[in-house]
């Protein structure tokens, strides 16, 4: 951010070098919105993937016992 402004600023005042900070403000811009991105939909993977996986886990370790809806037996 720091880079893209004073290249802003330079390029105001007239000086070309201004080229150079905004180009490193608009790169380091694009990796820091991908990498947040990656990171957002990582963590929401993991996430249903877990779930799924716990779910799946529950199912293949015992069946669930039959309910005796008849009454205490006794």
């Amino acid at each position: 951010m720091a880079f893209a402004v004073s290249g802003v600023r330079d390029l105001s005042h007239g000086d070309a070098r201004g080229w150079f900070g905004v180009g490193f403000g608009v790169l380091f811009g694009v990796l820091g919105l991908l990498g947040l991105v990656g990171v957002v939909l990582m963590g929401r993977l993991s996430r249903s993937g877990a779930v799924g996986a716990s779910a799946a886990f529950a199912q293949t370790t015992e069946p669930p016992r039959p309910r005796r809806d008849w009454g205490p037996i006794g």
